[in-house]
């Protein structure tokens, strides 16, 4: 049924579910993992004037640092059960980044957490979960908490 399926990652308790929900079914249906995560651009161009830009940078650098770490422990889990997981770190609008990729990699099925960890990110952005369910032209899996 599906062969491709994206995670899409932010490092949150409910991201960690879906990626164990996404692994389960990997080693039952034989198919492809893939995770992606976003370091959201938007931080840039939010109004904010106590926060200088160099702290943004120290901000999403810091970020992107987190997600490959995370990112490296879940490659470690997926490996002991002999699955191989593709990652993908980028920045830009996360609803739009996990819809592209999951457009490139030709994707059967996008597994994302109901909520993720930032609530800057919600309030610039709204839902991630609602909007890549709104956007994707493939199933999406949602996990909740």
């Amino acid at each position: 049924m599906y062969k491709k399926i994206l995670i899409g990652f932010d490092g949150s308790e409910c991201a960690l579910k879906a990626f164990k929900v996404a692994l389960n079914m990997a080693a039952s249906l034989k198919t492809e993992l893939f995770v992606i995560a976003v370091v959201p651009s938007i931080i840039y161009t939010a109004y904010t004037p106590d926060i200088p830009i160099a702290g943004l940078e120290s901000f999403t650098n810091g970020l992107e640092n987190e997600y490959k770490k995370s990112i490296q422990k879940l490659k470690e889990e997926a490996g002991n059960q002999n699955i191989m997981l593709n990652s993908y770190i980028v920045e830009g609008h996360p609803v739009d980044k996990i819809v592209e990729y999951s457009e490139q990699i030709k994707a059967d099925l996008i597994i994302i957490g109901s909520r993720g960890l930032s609530g800057i990110e919600r309030l610039f952005l709204g839902s991630i979960s609602d909007g890549v369910v709104h956007h994707s032209k493939i199933d999406v899996l949602i996990v909740k908490k």
